[in-house]
């Protein structure tokens, strides 16, 4: 089987009603593949703020690191929404 990045789903594939194809629907629009784009800069600011820091805060790193995560993928959803409506896409 080919990798998923090389293989995107049809539009038939993710066509219907059922709950597993409406939560996979959804999670694609997020487009995750993209996430590492915004999460590798944020990983090697935060390395280098626990160098010259000499400490961690592992709860403030993950807060911040699921904000990112979520911030990047409500921005993919809101482009592919906007471009749908504007027939950008």
């Amino acid at each position: 089987m080919a990798p998923f990045a090389a293989s995107e789903p049809t539009r038939a594939a993710l066509c219907g009603n059922s709950p597993g194809l409406v939560l996979k629907r959804h999670f694609l629009a997020t487009r995750p593949l993209f996430l590492p784009a915004s999460i590798l800069p944020m990983l090697v600011a935060s390395a280098w703020g626990w160098r010259k820091a000499g400490g961690f805060d592992s709860l403030a790193f993950m807060v911040a690191l699921m904000t990112v995560m979520l911030v990047h993928a409500g921005a993919n959803v809101i482009n592919d929404v906007v471009d749908d409506r504007t027939g950008a896409g």
